[in-house]
Protein backbone atom coordinates (compact mmCIF):
# COMPACT_ATOMS: atom_id res chain seq x y z
CA UNK A 1 0.00 0.00 0.00
CA UNK A 2 1.52 3.42 -0.70
CA UNK A 3 0.69 6.83 0.19
CA UNK A 4 -2.13 7.28 -2.48
CA UNK A 5 -3.81 4.11 -1.51
CA UNK A 6 -3.54 5.07 2.24
CA UNK A 7 -5.38 8.42 1.56
CA UNK A 8 -7.92 7.15 -1.18
CA UNK A 9 -9.00 5.00 1.80
CA UNK A 10 -9.33 7.23 4.34
CA UNK A 11 -11.16 10.07 1.43
CA UNK A 12 -13.68 7.15 0.78
CA UNK A 13 -14.47 6.09 4.28
CA UNK A 14 -15.49 10.33 5.01
CA UNK A 15 -17.31 10.17 1.81
CA UNK A 16 -19.28 6.90 2.42
CA UNK A 17 -20.90 9.24 5.71
CA UNK A 18 -22.03 12.41 3.89
CA UNK A 19 -25.24 12.55 2.09
CA UNK A 20 -24.70 11.57 -1.70
CA UNK A 21 -24.98 14.91 -3.12
CA UNK A 22 -22.21 16.09 -1.07
CA UNK A 23 -19.71 13.09 -1.66
CA UNK A 24 -18.03 13.93 -4.14
CA UNK A 25 -17.15 17.77 -3.82
CA UNK A 26 -16.33 16.64 -0.16
CA UNK A 27 -14.02 13.89 -1.73
CA UNK A 28 -12.31 16.01 -3.96
CA UNK A 29 -11.52 18.65 -1.58
CA UNK A 30 -10.26 16.76 1.26
CA UNK A 31 -7.73 14.39 -1.23
CA UNK A 32 -6.67 17.66 -1.90
CA UNK A 33 -5.85 18.83 1.12
CA UNK A 34 -4.46 15.45 2.66
CA UNK A 35 -2.16 15.15 -0.76
CA UNK A 36 -0.79 18.70 -0.25
CA UNK A 37 -0.50 18.16 3.73
CA UNK A 38 1.30 14.89 2.83
CA UNK A 39 3.88 16.79 0.70
CA UNK A 40 4.69 19.60 2.95
CA UNK A 41 5.40 16.92 6.09
CA UNK A 42 7.42 14.69 3.83
CA UNK A 43 9.74 17.96 2.72
CA UNK A 44 9.47 18.60 6.18
CA UNK A 45 10.76 15.76 7.16
CA UNK A 46 13.42 15.29 4.30
CA UNK A 47 11.97 11.99 2.96
CA UNK A 48 9.36 10.84 0.33
CA UNK A 49 6.04 10.73 1.27
CA UNK A 50 5.06 6.50 1.99
CA UNK A 51 2.41 4.77 3.38
CA UNK A 52 3.75 5.47 6.94
CA UNK A 53 3.30 9.39 6.37
CA UNK A 54 0.57 9.22 5.20
CA UNK A 55 -0.88 6.44 8.02
CA UNK A 56 0.31 9.47 10.64
CA UNK A 57 -1.14 12.17 8.92
CA UNK A 58 -5.14 10.63 8.26
CA UNK A 59 -4.95 9.79 12.54
CA UNK A 60 -3.78 13.09 13.29
CA UNK A 61 -6.35 14.38 11.04
CA UNK A 62 -9.34 13.05 12.77
CA UNK A 63 -11.83 9.73 12.68
CA UNK A 64 -13.71 9.56 9.47
CA UNK A 65 -16.87 9.84 11.63
CA UNK A 66 -15.74 12.88 12.83
CA UNK A 67 -14.31 14.61 9.60
CA UNK A 68 -17.88 13.34 7.97
CA UNK A 69 -19.55 15.35 10.43
CA UNK A 70 -17.80 18.67 10.20
CA UNK A 71 -18.86 18.66 6.53
CA UNK A 72 -22.49 18.24 7.46
CA UNK A 73 -24.51 21.35 7.94
CA UNK A 74 -25.19 21.94 11.48
CA UNK A 75 -29.12 21.52 12.88
CA UNK A 76 -30.20 24.53 14.02
CA UNK A 77 -33.28 24.09 16.01
CA UNK A 78 -34.17 27.35 16.66
CA UNK A 79 -33.77 30.80 14.37
CA UNK A 80 -30.92 32.78 15.50
CA UNK A 81 -33.66 35.89 14.52
CA UNK A 82 -36.46 34.20 16.61
CA UNK A 83 -33.72 33.63 19.83
CA UNK A 84 -34.88 36.90 21.97
CA UNK A 85 -38.37 35.93 21.76
CA UNK A 86 -37.64 32.76 22.65
CA UNK A 87 -35.64 33.65 25.72
CA UNK A 88 -38.61 35.93 26.74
Amino acid sequence: MNANDVIDAYVAEVAVQLPRRQRNDVACELRALLQEELLAKAEAAGRPADASLATDLVRAFGRPGEVAARYLPTLTVIDPADGPRFVR
